[in-house]
């Protein structure tokens, strides 16, 4: 048996999962404890649920902000509101995410850290699934802008020898415009009561023109 410099033993003699022969892991900056991110050092890309559970990836290699307006094409007449002719479309979020199976994650045991959970890895690839198939709306923080009611459009994750033990994932986030409808009932002018409202008088009129 032997420990090599990333703190992988080699147990070629033994019957070990491979991901789970890990001796050491890389740790982030200072682990949160109590009230989220509240450490000196917080992540800068943050996604919150519905259920205001906070999720943070090991790593978010780039983010791809797309904010578009769609502008009509027939004329506008003069002296009208412009902005009746342009309306917003729902921004799109395109976030580049790394995980490792070696790494500590910000909060401890998000990822299912002990030895009965999957992979980190494959732990974080499941979650975002699980957005995706529920549709869950996603509050995501990020350097440039906060995003609200977010959901999971698209998943692109290669699988091949460099991903043996980590994920390297494309997902693309849309949002979905939430309108709050108001009704105000009312009372009709006259009662109507069934078998019991008086019909109204019923006119006829014969044609006398020309047979």
């Amino acid at each position: 048996m032997t420990i090599n410099a990333i703190g992988y033993r080699d147990f070629t003699d033994l019957q070990y999962t491979p991901w789970r022969i890990i001796t050491a892991a890389y740790a982030p900056p200072p682990s949160i404890s109590g009230q989220p991110f509240q450490n000196t050092i917080s992540p800068r890309t943050i996604i919150q649920d519905e259920n205001g559970e906070y999720w943070v990836f090991d790593a978010v290699i780039k983010l791809e902000h797309n904010e578009s307006q769609r502008i009509t094409q027939h004329p506008v007449q003069l002296g009208a509101n412009i902005t009746d002719h342009s309306y917003a479309l729902p921004a799109k979020l395109t976030m580049e995410i790394g995980m490792s199976d070696v790494m500590e994650g910000y909060l401890p045991g998000q990822w299912g850290d002990d030895i009965s959970s999957p992979p980190r890895s494959v732990a974080a690839y499941l979650q975002l699934v699980s957005w995706k198939d529920l549709g869950m709306p996603l509050t995501i923080t990020t350097r440039l802008k906060d995003y609200h009611n977010m959901v999971v459009a698209f998943i692109t994750a290669p699988d091949d020898k460099t991903t043996a033990h980590g994920l390297k994932c494309m997902v693309t986030f849309q949002q979905i415009f939430v309108a709050a409808v108001s009704s105000t009932p009312g009372d009709s002018a006259i009662g109507q009561v069934t078998g019991q409202t008086q019909s109204g008088p019923v006119y006829s009129a014969a044609w006398s023109g020309p047979t």
